[in-house]
């Protein structure tokens, strides 16, 4: 994490076609970012990220010193 505090963690991606086609954030809903974390009074920690198969998979995020 930067050394100041952000409002959104998100994940954002952009999504290869062919050649030089590529969507990027926004233009479908299929690359829109992700928001993961309100990470309030962590700035300057590592975000370890965690997923957690199964029935109901989810991403988990730990944040260290």
């Amino acid at each position: 994490m930067p050394e100041i505090d952000l409002e959104y963690l998100k994940l954002c991606t952009n999504i290869h076609l062919f050649d030089n086609e590529k969507l990027t954030a926004y233009q479908s809903e299929l690359p829109l970012p992700l928001t993961l974390d309100r990470p309030r009074n962590r700035a300057g920690k590592m975000v370890k990220p965690k997923f957690k198969g199964g029935l109901r998979p989810e991403l988990m995020l730990e944040y260290v010193p």
